[in-house]
């Protein structure tokens, strides 16, 4: 049995069939394995997780040389908006471990602000994410981000990360050309709602001149949302007017008195 174990590792196959050649019938199933392999089960069961975890990364080293391809073939504008992106959702939006060689991620935490980081150990500000070596609590106490909230914070975890992440964001949406920005944040729209920051998409989110703005019509839509309802009304304006032009030309295209004729 695990002579037939490790065949199946090697094959890069996880099921167990009848042996038999050329039989056909189905592959057992995880209990018919148990019920016939005995002691040997175990065995099969690190096996298929071998086979499990040697796919796996088969499949991430693909996608990650997928990406790389996609990438390298961005023009530099599309690469700029790509970086900026990638830097809000790693740098701003995720909460991490400062340090650089360990940057685990993490949700939320209970009790004091000052923190341990579960895998390189690393102390650190739960207010600013500042590495603060072995032990956080002094800079926890005096955390200029922390607003004298103390070691403690008052249970304001996800106020402070708010109000952290949109002081990031600021500070780098300013650094970008405004097209670039407003592509990044088409992009980070979803992400920015879920975490509550809905109104960041407002204040930089892209203006598009609306149709008419030249000839003093609606002006500067400044939200996408925006400006898709008014493309759609304008589709509809546009469909009202071909019909018209279609009854027009039915009666002879002189649009009857008070009409309007169309070229």
């Amino acid at each position: 049995m695990e002579e037939d174990i490790g065949l199946l590792v090697k094959a890069g196959d996880v099921q167990v069939c009848c042996p038999g050649f050329p039989c056909k019938s189905r592959a057992l199933t995880p209990d018919e394995i148990l019920s016939h392999a005995g002691d040997a089960f175990p065995s099969y069961l690190t096996a298929l997780q071998k086979v499990v975890e040697s796919r796996t990364t088969v499949q991430v080293h693909a996608n990650i040389a997928e990406e790389n391809a996609r990438i390298a073939r961005m023009n530099e504008q599309e690469r700029k908006v790509h970086d900026s992106r990638k830097h809000i959702t790693e740098e701003i939006l995720t909460l991490k471990c400062p340090r650089e060689n360990c940057r685990q991620a993490f949700l939320d935490f209970d009790g004091c602000y000052a923190l341990n980081c579960s895998k390189c150990n690393c102390g650190f500000c739960a207010y600013c994410l500042k590495d603060c070596g072995r032990d956080a609590h002094a800079h926890v106490a005096n955390c200029p981000i922390g607003g004298n909230r103390g070691v403690y914070g008052g249970g304001n975890f996800a106020a402070v990360q708010l109000e952290r992440r949109k002081r990031l964001l600021r500070e780098h949406f300013r650094t970008l050309d405004a097209d670039i920005c407003a592509q990044v944040i088409d992009l980070c729209r979803i992400d920015l709602q879920d975490l509550q920051m809905g109104d960041m998409v407002q204040e930089f989110g892209r203006r598009v001149p609306a149709a008419g703005a030249a000839g003093g019509g609606r002006g500067e839509v400044e939200d996408v949302e925006e400006m898709a309802q008014l493309l759609e009304d304008d589709e509809i304006i546009a469909q009202e007017l071909q019909f018209r032009e279609m009854e027009l030309n039915e009666n002879g295209g002189d649009g009857g008195e008070g009409g309007v004729g169309f070229d």
